[in-house]
Parts: C-alpha cells; structure tokens; sequence
C-alpha cells in the first residue's frame, strides 16, 4: 500500500479556488479576511495506508462538525503536513491561524509544509511565525537555512546566531555556519564550524559534503576522503535539526508505515528498545490483518536479538501475505541462524527465485549458505550477486572472507581491492587484505596496505594491532622491527590493557630481544584472559605457547601458509 499523499480531491469549489490562490500568489501569505472554510480538503484515500485513512476520515469529521474550531482545522493540517500533503495541509493550516491568529504552531507548520517547495514562502510562514515567539531555536535555524539558500549571508548569519544563542549545540546552526564561511572563502573557520557540528552529532550528507569541501580547499586529502566516505554513507538527512514540536506530531500523528520507522529509529538511537518495539506492536495491534507492520515488527525484534519472536512475527506475516519475500528471505536466514539449516536455505532459495533481479534476496541466500558451511555454493551465489550488484561492497567483501577460507588467496586479494575501492573506511576489508598478503608471503606489500590504512583511519585501533603485529612477528629481518610494533602499540596500551594489545606487545618485545620483558607481558595477558574464563580460551592457548618460546630466548615469527 502507498505511503505517501495522492492526486488531491477537494470537496468544495471553495477550498480548490482557496488552495490555488494559496500557491499561486503566497502560501505562506497572511490569510485574506472573510476568507474562512466550513469543509475541509480531503485527498484521494484509494491506495493509501489503513491507519492514514482512518486518521484523515477521523480528522475531517471533527472540523466538518465544528468548522469554528482552530484546533480541529490544526490537526487535520498537522496530519497532512506529517505525511507530505503540502496543498491540503497549507489550506487546513491557515484555517486554523485564521480561527487562533496568536498561535505560533500554525504558520510555522506551514513554513515547514512548503519548506522543500517554495523557499521564498516559507521563508515568509517562519517570519509570521516568529513575530509570535521568538525563542525556538529550530524556527531561528529554519529562517537562517532560507536566508542561506537566498544569498542573503549577512541575515543568515545573524539568524543561526540567534539559533545558537538559544541551543549551543544545534547541528543546523553550527552547519549553517560554517557553510557561510565556505561561500566567503574563509576556510579555516568553515572547518572549525562543521567539526563542531559533526561532535554534536551531525551525520547528514549534507555536513559530510561540505566538510569534504573545506578539507579539500585546506590541502588535507586524507581528511577530504574520509569526509566523502562518510557522506557515501550517511543518510541524505540526519538529526541536524531536533525539532521538538514537529517530532511530537511524529510521535502522535506519523501512522504510515516510513512515519513509524522514523520513530523507532528515534528511539533506538536513545536507547530505548521497549519504546521502539511498541511502536510496531501499536500498529499490529490496530490493524492485525495488515502484513506489513506485524513483519516490521518480526524484524525489529531480530535486530534486537529476539531469534524466536522474530521467526514467529515473520511467520504470521508471511501467512498473511505470502508474496512479501523480503521477510521470506529473513526469515530464511534467522531459522539458518537457529538451526534449522535445510528449512532456512530452502526458504532463502524461494525468495531469490521469485526475484531474480533482486541482488539482496541472492546475497542473504549466499550468507545463509555460508553459515550452513557450504562455502562453495556460497561463493558462487555471491557470483551471482555481484553480476546483478557489482559496486556492493557486502558482497565483495563477504566473496573475499569465504575465497580466502578456501585458499583462493589471490581471487580473495582481488576481491578486497575492489571492496577497498568501493568503501574505503571498511576497516575489515583493509585487514584481511593484509591477512591475504601475508598468508602468500608478501609481507612487505601487507604492512604498505596497513600502514596506508592507518593514514586514512588513524583511530582504527584493529588496523594500528594488525600493523604492530606484521612487524613484531614478520621471519624477514629485513620488515621485523619490533620497537616500531611497541611504539605503535604503547598509546593504545596507556588506554586498554587488553589481552590481544598485551599479546602484541610481548611478541614486539620478544623481537627486540627483551625476552624478560616479553615473558612479562604475556604473563599479564595470560592472567587475564584466564580471568575472562572460556571465552578467551584459544587466544589464551596461543599466548602460553608463545610464552613458551620467550622463554627458551626465541621470538615468535608468523610463517605464511601460502594458498593457491
């Protein structure tokens, strides 16, 4: 079923004409007098979802039965504005500030109802608005934002002051900025301004891009291709905006199915898993013979690590539509997960055979086979995947694992040069592409692609571990340089002690000749790992042997088992 609004059906001459006017002229304009409705606009329901039709239908009888009340005429507009009907919810919107022209709510919503539209009339909504308050640091960001996309810098500026001024910690504020330092040239203080925003936890692609920009303009490539990588990944718009009273009518309005997920995305970013299971078990309860959120909400419960309730939802998801082979494919995978191989891999199989151009459906039945062990079939379905998908890093990294598991270690070299190219922060990729050199021999060529893995991800402590390991542990005189290995290691140990940074730098001090030492350092590894209890326990084997050499004065040195 759609999500989103439909060609709109008004219900009188009245509200068209109303409508029109609105954005023919200026939708965010203040309302003409005697220009008030008795019936509201209503949209073509057809094909939208169940609980958004109630909701409409629900709305549009209150203001029909008292048309005289601002805050009926409000919530039929917040509705509209939650679920992107931009002319129904302008028209509702500015009933309601006709009926209560003191209430700020009205014209702000219609500034943000036309926000993606028309910037010149919600710049004129968010000036209506803020004539009736002055204090909310969103509409001073929101007014700062149309300012910026007009090139009036000066005014832009002093609004997303304005906005700081009330919240220190606005990403759109520090964003914007440090975008009005980029269009004056001032680089340095763009820069400041966008990492600010980033520690306070933008992540939108916006931000990215342009901190891509202001490193680039700096001169520092390593940062500009970090910050380029993270807007690959970020979502076209993050959290830059908290906005308290739009996240209400969220939270109380959003019924469709992408509003709800955006409330429980809210709330598992706050932690707050039963709040963000509730949502979904909210909208099976009102509608328990629709598909759709009975299966969002089996896979939520997987992505919580409910296995058994997970299974159960999709189960009675799939009975109630069983041409949902997204969930036929989930659900494959968690009984694979379970246990329940055959049945698991039969179910991943049927979901990629009823959509054969669906690279995902292979590529869970290629990682489904790959928990089942069978890794050859594995490998050629994710073949199959990267025919349909070529550019999914998932897939070359995952071919790349299994190929290497097989001792294809040359087919598997390749595979994670091209996931590397794809993803360069995959900081998994850039070690097993080491792992792949090393295990072939190449051990110099294993330490360059560390140590330029290093460059782009300085903070990545598993590739600095497996950088000091080559070098502690390489049979080559000529790359072994153990003090090197303790250098790197040293930082990371005044922070953790753990047993795997312990292990490194015992095998580091070993190569340097300081075999008391060594034995030392193992012994405090050993006598952690042995406080872990069983999960540690082959690391812990492994740590006693090479103690063991320590203690007859030999270093421990990695010899490459060479594959095909």
């Amino acid at each position: 079923m759609a999500d989103g609004p439909r060609t709109s059906r008004l219900l009188t001459l009245a509200v068209a004409v109303a409508a029109a006017t609105l954005f023919g002229c200026d939708p965010a304009s203040p309302p003409q007098a005697g220009a008030l409705l008795t019936q509201p606009p209503v949209p073509d329901l057809s094909g939208l979802q169940p609980p958004l039709v109630r909701a409409i239908e629900e709305a549009a009888r209150a203001v029909e039965a008292n048309p005289d009340a601002a805050a009926a005429w409000g919530k039929l507009g917040s509705i509209y504005v939650v679920h992107d009907f931009t002319a129904e919810s302008v028209a509702c919107l500015e009933q309601a500030a006709r009926r209560d022209p003191g209430e700020f709510r009205w014209p702000y919503l219609v500034g943000k109802a036309v926000l993606l539209d028309d910037h010149a009339a919600s710049l004129s909504a968010f000036r209506r608005a803020h004539a009736l308050r002055d204090d909310y640091a969103p509409l001073e960001a929101l007014i700062g934002r149309a300012l910026l996309l007009q090139g009036d810098l000066d005014a832009a500026e002093a609004a997303f002051r304005r906005a700081l001024a009330i919240n220190g910690q606005l990403v759109r504020g520090h964003l914007g900025l440090g975008q009005i330092a980029l269009e004056r040239g001032d680089v340095a203080a763009a820069v400041t301004a966008l990492e600010r925003a980033r520690e306070f936890g933008g992540q939108s692609q916006e931000l990215h891009w342009a901190l891509a920009i202001a490193h680039r303009r700096q001169g520092d490539a390593a940062a500009a291709a970090r910050a380029e990588a993270a807007a690959e990944r970020a979502t076209v718009s993050d959290e830059l905006l908290p906005d308290p009273i739009y996240q209400e009518l969220i939270a109380t309005l959003g019924v469709t199915l992408a509003r709800r997920n955006l409330q429980v995305t809210r709330y598992l970013e706050q932690g707050n898993r039963e709040a963000a299971l509730g949502v979904w078990e909210a909208a099976v309860r009102a509608d328990p013979e629709w598909a759709d959120p009975v299966i969002k909400l089996g896979l939520l419960r997987a992505k919580l690590g409910d296995t058994d309730g997970a299974i159960e939802m999709l189960e009675r998801g799939l009975q109630l539509d069983p041409e949902q082979h997204q969930a036929r494919s989930s659900l494959g995978g968690l009984l694979v997960k379970s246990g329940a191989i055959d049945e698991g891999i039969a179910l991943l199989r049927a979901s990629a055979a009823a959509t054969p151009e669906n690279p995902d459906a292979r590529f869970k039945l290629a990682m489904g086979l790959a928990r089942a062990e069978r890794r050859a079939e594995a490998i050629e379905t994710l073949g199959q995947t990267l025919e349909l998908a070529p550019e999914n890093p998932d897939a070359r990294f995952a071919r790349g694992v299994l190929l290497a598991m097989e001792g294809r270690l040359g087919d598997a070299e390749a595979e994670f040069e091209i996931a590397i190219d794809l993803e360069p922060t995959r900081t998994e990729a850039h070690i097993n592409l080491a792992r792949a050199l090393s295990q072939q021999g190449r051990l110099d060529e294993a330490a360059s692609v560390l140590r330029s893995a290093r460059d782009l991800l300085p903070h990545q402590i598993e590739i600095t571990l497996a950088l000091a390991w080559v070098l502690a542990t390489a049979p080559d005189e000529r790359l072994r340089d153990g003090r090197a290995a303790m250098k790197l290691l040293r930082p990371l140990l005044q922070r953790r002690r753990a047993p795997r940074l312990l292990d490194a730098y015992a095998a580091a001090q070993a190569a340097t000749g300081d075999f008391a030492a060594a034995i030392r350092t193992a012994d405090e590894a050993i006598a952690a790992l042995r406080r872990a209890g069983p999960g540690g326990a082959t690391l812990l084997a492994e740590v006693e042997s090479r103690r063991a050499l320590y203690a007859r004065k030999r270093p421990f040195l990695v010899v490459p088992e060479r594959g095909q």
